[in-house]
């Protein structure tokens, strides 16, 4: 898919901060998610990322990582 939006959320307390993507997939829907360990900028907007399941957390979660 193709980084349409994206949110930077602040750290609170311990939390680290975190970014939530809004990602227009090739197949012709849109998703939420975040794209853990990525620093995010302006330029970021129609980056290509793929889909991957992020197995560490419990429960499970769909993520978005760099397109290879």
């Amino acid at each position: 898919g193709t980084i349409y939006s994206y949110s930077t959320i602040p750290a609170k307390g311990e939390q680290p901060s975190y970014n939530v993507v809004l990602v227009d997939m090739d197949e012709g829907f849109r998703m939420m998610s975040t794209c853990p360990g990525m620093q995010l900028q302006a330029d970021c907007i129609g980056a290509r990322v793929q889909a991957s399941v992020e197995t560490d957390s419990q429960p499970a979660r769909l993520v978005f990582v760099e397109a290879q």
